[in-house]
């Protein structure tokens, strides 16, 4: 892989947001790992995880946190507590051609290809829309094959072990290779492995299918169709053990300022827009029949819900990261970073959403009063009533450089745990569960954390009962702040 240390973009991208967002240009692995501290002899498995790491191309600069091209990674504990890690580039279409190219070509989440292309190219290449690649986001285990996902329907196959890109799924079913909005985060059930999920094809009116996968077929069963005004945004569903939830959120998409992107010099996320008048619409599926009923409550965004149960037959309780807006958005590009970094009064709040399917009704709560997203709990606890949940916040009460601690609300109290250390960024927390356990919170949190001062990465282990730290392993090599993972019990 190329180090591309002569490139104005990689000096550049070293100072991008103090640093935080500094270029990978050189895949690790696999080696062994230095340990601090003892891990647990019962964790062994495999911790994979996902998300940008590459900000430019030759001379192009990625001006979001959402556009760095896909990393993937690959931390192996094995019996006695030793770790070895590895990380890998996905070799998408996007970034194999950029890449090649020495500039970024085609339109992301917050940039614009290279201003080299002439008014006729980009006219022309309204008619060449093509499903961008870069799937820099999730990580999902659909029967024995592995991928990587974003926000559109694309799902790029990766070999596990090696983390080598193997290429894109073919879907088997009459949608196919269609350029589609989808979620990065599909519900899964971990009674029965089923896999949900929606998509999205633009057009003028909005139209969303809810789909289900099953034994890691390429074919999409679709449960139902839903007609909406405009195609929105989607991130993240709900889901029981009766219902596929699908929030309307009013983060609605221009489709003729999406054809024409690159016409008018606009990448994908100018193309939405927040019309908050319209409110919230639950979308309530039922996964045995396909019938759908819709609850209008107040709007706000979310990228993330955390989980869903039914107290009763006329229940349904959502809990998710809300935000009030879609203002977010603006404070995950680069320069915004360098310059501000995030506010905690502007971030998102654990909140409960509560539909009575009888009165047609939606209420809200707040959880508790800490700042919180990237969301994980014990899984076992799916679809009833549970009392943790583990994610990433900010540690002062206004401007912090970027995610800062590590966060363990408990529901019933609305108390938090937390940790941090000056310097660090802790990426997602992964809860992992204690064989044998008895109690919810029984068991570790796993956390990549970046640490630009010192120009390192370490895989965190914490005791999820308290946060307090167990053991970490020392990566010699600093990976910025990602997305999300998956551990997978040996």
């Amino acid at each position: 892989m190329d180090k591309g240390t002569g490139s104005v973009s990689y000096r550049e991208s070293l100072t991008r947001a103090g640093g935080l967002f500094a270029s990978v240009m050189q895949e690790t692995g696999p080696i062994p790992l230095q340990i601090r501290g003892k891990i647990p002899g019962w964790l062994k498995g495999e911790f994979l995880r996902n998300g940008p790491a590459r900000f430019c191309a030759g001379t192009s600069l990625m001006n979001h946190w959402f556009d760095g091209y896909a990393l993937l990674h690959r931390f192996r504990i094995h019996d006695g507590g030793e770790v070895s890690y590895r990380n890998r580039f996905l070799e998408s279409e996007d970034f194999c051609r950029d890449q090649a190219a020495g500039r970024v070509m085609g339109q992301q989440w917050g940039t614009l290809p290279g201003p080299r292309d002439s008014v006729l190219t980009k006219f022309f290449s309204t008619f060449r829309q093509t499903t961008p690649d870069n799937t820099n986001v999730n990580i999902l285990r659909a029967g024995t094959r592995m991928f990587a996902l974003s926000d559109f329907s694309t799902m790029v196959e990766f070999d596990p072990e090696t983390l080598a890109t193997k290429g894109k799924l073919g879907f088997a079913d009459r949608f196919g290779p269609k350029f589609m909005l989808s979620a990065a985060h599909p519900s899964i059930d971990p009674e029965t492995g089923e896999i949900f999920n929606v998509i999205e094809p633009p057009g003028r009116r909005g139209k969303v299918y809810v789909y289900r996968l099953q034994n890691g077929s390429p074919k999409r069963e679709v449960l139902c169709s839903i007609n909406i005004p405009r195609p929105v945004y989607f991130h993240s569903l709900a889901l029981t053990r009766n219902y596929v939830i699908v929030i309307e959120q009013p983060l609605q998409l221009d489709v003729l300022g999406l054809i024409f992107a690159r016409l008018y010099n606009r990448p994908f996320a100018e193309n939405l827009h927040w019309e908050p008048g319209t409110g919230n619409r639950y979308h309530i599926c039922d996964r045995r029949t396909g019938q759908v009923q819709t609850i209008t409550g107040p709007a706000f965004f979310f990228f993330h819900t955390v989980n869903a149960f039914q107290p009763d037959d006329q229940t349904i309780v959502i809990d998710l990261c809300r935000f009030d807006d879609f203002s977010i958005n603006r404070s995950f590009y680069l320069d915004s970073l360098g310059k501000q970094g995030l506010d905690a009064r502007e971030t998102s709040r654990l909140t409960r959403v509560t539909l009575d399917l009888a009165r047609r009704t939606a209420g809200e709560r707040r959880l508790t009063e800490c700042p919180l997203d990237l969301p994980r709990f014990n899984m076992r606890y799916s679809f009833c009533e549970y009392r943790y949940v583990y994610g990433a916040g900010l540690l002062h009460e206004k401007q912090n450089p970027f995610v800062n601690q590590l966060v363990k609300a408990d529901l019933t109290t609305g108390n938090a745990d937390t940790w941090s250390r000056e310097g660090c960024y802790p990426s997602e927390p992964m809860f992992v569960e204690r064989p044998g356990a008895a109690a919810e919170d029984d068991g570790v949190v796993l956390s990549m954390v970046s640490e630009p001062g010192a120009g390192l990465t370490r895989l965190l282990v914490l005791d999820a009962g308290n946060l307090e730290e167990i053991a970490e392993a020392e990566i010699p090599a600093y990976i910025p702040p990602g997305l999300h993972g998956q551990f997978y019990s040996a």
